[in-house]
């Protein structure tokens, strides 16, 4: 049986990292990997912290904290534009501080 892989890129360190499918649930919003600038390395240690159990709780936080940058974020957000004065760099420090907060443990 053929199993699927997701590829996951980094532009800038031009690594691509492979992962199961059934373990993508390991790159979605509100894990320690999800949009956070890592280098390689960090990316395999941050894929290696991430707790299932703690995902749906963490993305659902996500949500409320980038929807609280204010009316239409998130739907700028979703087809790559930044709006309201916010960059990416806001983006990641709401994603990194994520890993810290205590939901679903």
């Amino acid at each position: 049986m053929n199993q699927k892989t997701v590829t996951v890129c980094i532009p800038d360190d031009s690594v691509r990292l492979k992962t199961a499918l059934t373990e993508s649930w390991r790159q979605q919003p509100g894990s320690p990997a999800y949009c956070t600038e890592l280098t390689a390395p960090e990316l395999r240690a941050a894929l290696g912290r991430t707790a299932k159990g703690r995902s749906p709780g963490l993305r659902e936080l996500s949500h409320k904290r980038l929807d609280a940058f204010g009316d239409g974020f998130l739907a700028s957000l979703g087809v790559g534009e930044y709006t309201l004065g916010y960059t990416s760099k806001d983006v990641v420090r709401v994603y990194r501080e994520l890993e810290s907060t205590r939901v679903g443990e």
